[in-house]
């Protein structure tokens, strides 16, 4: 009699699950395809996006004009750098300029009296209890508060006193200097150079600065110090600020910084000259390295962006591979686009300037990427005349102008990339909805197909029971 075998329980059904599940998924595999390929031309928007916006905010840089213009870019050069350094801003013209400084701007300076450090005398003199004195700069008056208590040093004193001015917001700082080893003076320094910020002292409540040697008459004199008495370092006013003269002009100024004398230049005032000295040149020439760095940080951000778009509209004749925005015109017109009016001629120029950019040494490959072929033509445009590289780039049909015009249209919100973009998330969102559903539907289907597999294996798992029974009858002959 024929046997009827039964089916193992578990991996069978889950090897004829399986079986059935691939079977139906096969008519979904192209969709699955086109959504990995959208999810990549996610990445690569992504990634022109970058790129073009590197690439724009290079292009406006250099489409700025006026006091702005990143061709405005100048270096000033010093025969002394010891006497004096200057920077210049886009505000400088190209020339050559002389100073002689005769005096430094300086902080003024007041002395108390020395003081034994470990003697009584000021508290001796004055009492305990609270002081007050005040400080004049620059026609701001701050009262400093001191408290005293019985039996503090000189020492202590002066620190109580330093302490309490350090806090307040008086112009000056305050320190105590210990001149000899057993000596000490309070030193204090106003925070700004110049005549205009000399420091006045006068008691308020009390006479604490009486005590330490700095009286009415004393500060209302001037009076200078001494290696024991109170005063003032410089005792005219007049010392504490700058004098020099530029281009054979005298000038008076109250800070070492000084960039009110010469139109987009600032001087750095260091070392002090005799009259008799050779004046210091300073000469202030366009900084072609800046300026050049900058065209060359355009050219690199051009060329990214440029090689970027080639790469992913390209088609391999040979192979028939395409990339991901091969044949999409929108891309494939940028392209083109950006090799025009980097290539093209620019009619905006000033008569007699180049319009080119190979004039100055700016090449153009075969695949459109541009390269700083010659730096010698650069500068050498940069020295006869800046708008010789300028008008290129910034005038109303430069290449900085248009790119920057061109570029806000892809990079911008809601620009030709984030139209693309929400497209592709639209297409994306409709394949994973509808890929969802067939696997919803497929997953129903799997489940009627595994219970009709389970009830089927029942039945045979019965029916080889009832085999065993009848074949264990047979045996024993009592079937008949």
């Amino acid at each position: 009699m024929a046997e009827v075998s039964s089916l193992s329980l578990a991996s069978s059904i889950d090897s004829l699950v399986q079986q059935f599940r691939t079977s139906q998924r096969k008519s979904i595999v192209p969709l699955e395809n086109r959504k990995t390929t959208l999810t990549a031309r996610l990445k690569v928007l992504a990634d022109v996006k970058s790129k073009l916006a590197a690439l724009q905010t290079s292009a406006k840089n250099l489409a700025l004009t006026g006091s702005n213009s990143n061709f405005l870019a100048y270096t000033v050069s010093s025969t002394s750098s010891s006497v004096v350094t200057a920077t210049a801003s886009s505000q400088a013209a190209v020339g050559a300029h002389t100073i002689l400084v005769t005096q430094l701007a300086k902080a003024d300076t007041v002395l108390s009296s020395q003081v034994t450090s470990s003697a009584l005398d000021i508290i001796t003199a004055e009492g305990a209890g609270t002081k007050t004195f005040r400080i004049t700069v620059n026609g701001e008056n701050t009262d400093v508060n001191v408290t005293l208590s019985a039996g503090e040093t000189n020492s202590t004193v002066l620190s109580n006193i330093a302490t309490a001015i350090n806090a307040s917001e008086a112009g000056v700082s305050a320190s105590v200097v210990s001149d000899t080893s057993t000596t000490s003076r309070l030193v204090l320094t106003s925070k700004t150079t110049g005549s205009g910020n000399a420091i006045s002292l006068t008691d308020v409540s009390g006479t604490l600065l009486d005590s330490i040697g700095l009286t009415d008459a004393i500060v209302a004199a001037r009076t200078a110090s001494t290696s024991t008495t109170a005063g003032f370092v410089y005792s005219s006013t007049s010392s504490l600020d700058a004098n020099f003269r530029l281009d054979g002009i005298d000038l008076v100024r109250e800070s070492n910084s000084v960039s009110d004398a010469l139109s987009g230049v600032t001087f750095e005032l260091k070392g002090v000259q005799n009259p008799s000295d050779t004046p210091v040149t300073l000469t202030v020439a366009v900084d072609k390295e800046k300026i050049r760095s900058r065209v060359e940080k355009f050219i690199k951000d051009f060329n990214d962006a440029l090689t970027l778009l080639t790469s992913k509209t390209a088609v391999d004749p040979v192979l028939k591979v395409r990339e991901i925005l091969a044949g999409d015109s929108v891309f494939l017109n940028l392209r083109v686009s950006l090799r025009t009016i980097a290539g093209g001629t620019v009619t905006s120029v000033s008569a007699g300037n180049p319009k080119l950019l190979s004039e100055i040494g700016i090449a153009m490959a075969s695949d459109g990427t541009l390269s700083m072929k010659s730096t010698a033509a650069f500068d050498d445009a940069l020295s006869s005349d800046i708008t010789k590289v300028s008008d290129l780039f910034n005038t109303s049909n430069g290449i900085a102008t248009r790119l920057q015009t061109l570029l806000d249209g892809f990079v911008s919100t809601g620009g030709q990339i984030d139209t693309s973009t929400k497209g592709t998330n639209n297409q994306l969102a409709s394949l994973t909805s509808r890929i969802k559903s067939f696997d919803e539907r497929l997953n129903k289907r799997v489940d009627q197909f595994r219970q009709e597999f389970v009830k089927l294996q029942g039945v045979l798992a019965a029916v080889a029971r009832q085999q065993q029974m009848i074949q264990s009858l047979t045996a024993s002959g009592s079937f008949f």
